[in-house]
């Protein structure tokens, strides 16, 4: 099957393609037959890093864009306007399907219909993990929520930072890191009263996680205004880089995995900083790999990256509805082929998806665009 590849930058390809494996594995590793122990801390680990990933990545690529919008046009409704419009196309229309197909297998599986009460129509305008924890229905919407939320609220703080200085590259730099401060010391407020659970009460609510993405936009800006020294720089940036996430994840399994309900004060405020920071050093790096060496290994994963989007969206579900199938049809239970069913059904299902309805919609987008 085609896909656009064009001006697409690999090295970004190969980023989202990892995000999304972890994701998937975070979610399908109990159909594998590890210990307890071990599925545990692998679920934990792999849904953290993945998420992460995935955020300074949008954070990266979506600051870039508006970045580079505001160095062309002046700020004002209509460019904040087109900004927004092109977001909500590409993330919108694939967001409400998946609500409406999480809630035909609710009712299905419950015999009742999930958008019954007040609290549940929430999920419309990605206010359900906004200031409590998650709910259970339609899980990694968590993501989705934060990141509409920062897409919003992104220009409401340049605007700000516009207000204070003059000039605009100061007033965005200002913006920038005053943001990453502020969401910090709300994680630092957060948990000096109330000490919440690590996942649940921090990590999944909206407002303490919008400096991951500010991160992103970091590196756009430094990438934008210091290119030479991007480059120049990247190998040793990105070993950087990689040393923090060692240094991190060797923190994150001795400290949240065993019990993220009682992970110490520094994992709940600064850790996603440190992590946020040594995914951002591995950008420069990245951003110079432009084409895959191996073809038949970069159809692969650029093919995964374009359809990334529709998996995160879709896994869950098919995962489920694959087992169910199985379960109906076959009396032996073999977790290998479960899991490996699953993952077949669940990149069919996103490859579709992606095909059908995610990619005119993005086509839609730009049509509005040349003709505006």
């Amino acid at each position: 099957m085609a896909m656009d590849t064009k001006d697409r930058i690999f090295g970004f390809d190969i980023l989202r393609c990892m995000a999304i494996v972890f994701v998937l594995l975070s979610h399908s590793l109990f159909l594998l037959p590890f210990t307890a122990i071990t599925k545990e801390y692998l679920h934990v680990y792999t849904g953290f890093i993945g998420v992460e990933i995935f955020f300074i990545l949008s954070g990266y690529l979506v600051g870039k864009i508006f970045l580079q919008t505001l160095q062309k046009h002046s700020f004002s409704f209509a460019t904040v306007k087109q900004f927004w419009i092109r977001r909500w196309f590409r993330t919108l229309p694939v967001y409400y399907l998946g609500l409406v197909l999480y809630a035909i297998l609710y009712y299905l599986a419950n015999h009742r219909f999930y958008f019954s009460t007040p609290e549940s129509f929430l999920y419309l305008v990605f206010l359900q993990n906004f200031v409590s924890p998650h709910p259970d229905f339609f899980v990694q919407a968590w993501t989705l929520s934060v990141e509409e939320w920062f897409y919003l609220l992104l220009p409401g703080w340049a605007f700000v930072g516009c207000w204070f200085f003059k000039k605009q590259n100061k007033a965005m730099l200002s913006a920038i890191i005053g943001v990453i401060i502020l969401i910090t010391l709300l994680r630092l407020v957060k948990v000096y009263n109330y000490d919440p659970d690590w996942s649940f009460g921090v990590r999944m609510l909206v407002p303490l996680r919008l400096d991951s993405l500010m991160t992103g936009v970091l590196a756009a800006y430094l990438h934008l205004h210091y290119e030479k020294r991007w480059q120049q720089y990247a190998s040793q940036i990105f070993i950087a880089g990689i040393l923090i996430l060692i240094c991190c994840s060797g923190w994150f399994l001795l400290d949240i995995t065993p019990n993220p309900v009682k992970a110490g004060f520094f994992s709940k405020i600064l850790l996603f900083n440190f992590f946020s920071i040594g995914i951002a050093c591995l950008m420069p790096y990245m951003s110079g790999i432009r084409k895959a060496g191996n073809l038949f290994i970069g159809k692969i994963v650029t093919h995964t990256s374009l359809i990334s989007y529709s998996l995160y969206i879709l896994h869950t579900l098919c995962i489920f509805v694959f087992i169910t199938l199985y379960n109906k049809l076959f009396s032996q239970d073999i977790l290998l082929v479960k899991f490996i069913g699953s993952w077949i059904s669940f990149f069919i299902a996103a490859t579709i998806m992606y095909r059908y309805y995610e990619k005119p919609f993005t086509n839609l987008r730009e049509r509005r665009r040349k003709n505006n």
